[in-house]
């Protein structure tokens, strides 16, 4: 999608004023944008997916003026239908087209959410003991952590790192398996891992 020897760094406004440099990406292809009041979309693809041939876009909503960024970001937190009823069907023709390199992570420790829910199984010694050949007396989880990220660059960075997240979440689900197995046993509450690391809520298909 974009060419990295293309990125260059141009300002970046922050939200109070101020302004830093932070590479951008470009491209000079026809971009996917439509313009409504007070704000545009463009609907970037993102992946080919894996069944059926489905395509996944990333949406980028723009507000025109920087002051009404929270009550847009307040229209889509609010309204279910606001994405879908604002696309960006039309392939246009772009002059100065930049968007910037970003990740935003988020991460936090589920231990005592999973206990809670009545998965204390793994949190206790002997808890993996059928699990393992040998030593398994001794073996327990200390922490479960749930991390997600979006990550936005060039192409083949976004490639490489979808693929390493196909490992993990075919991980996850693993683990996941295990667990359910386990509370399966002991009567417990099956619980469900995501399986779709660093994907967003507003990533359509």
């Amino acid at each position: 999608m974009f060419d990295a020897s293309l990125t260059k760094e141009h300002d970046f406004h922050l939200l109070n004023g101020n302004r830093i440099k932070a590479p951008f990406m470009t491209s000079h292809k026809k971009q996917y944008i439509s313009a409504y009041d007070g704000f545009k979309v463009l609907r970037l693809p993102y992946c080919e997916g894996q069944e059926n041939g489905r395509y996944f876009w990333m949406y980028f909503f723009l507000p025109d003026k920087m002051k009404e960024l929270q009550a847009l970001v307040e229209k889509l937190g609010s309204e279910p239908d606001f994405i879908d009823g604002h696309p960006a069907r039309e392939l246009v023709e772009v002059g100065d087209f930049r968007i910037p390199k970003f990740k935003i992570l988020f991460d936090f420790d589920a231990s005592k959410l999973l206990k809670d829910l009545g998965l204390v199984l793994p949190f206790s010694p002997g808890g993996f003991t059928n699990m393992v050949d040998s030593g398994g007396e001794d073996l327990e989880v200390e922490a479960i952590f749930h991390q997600s990220f979006i990550e936005v660059n060039e192409e083949d960075e976004m490639k490489k790192r979808l693929k390493e997240m196909e490992g993990e979440a075919a991980a996850l689900c693993e683990m996941q398996a295990i667990f359910e197995e386990m509370g399966c046993a002991q009567g417990q509450l099956h619980l469900f891992f995501p399986c779709l690391l660093g994907f967003p809520s507003w990533l359509q298909s």
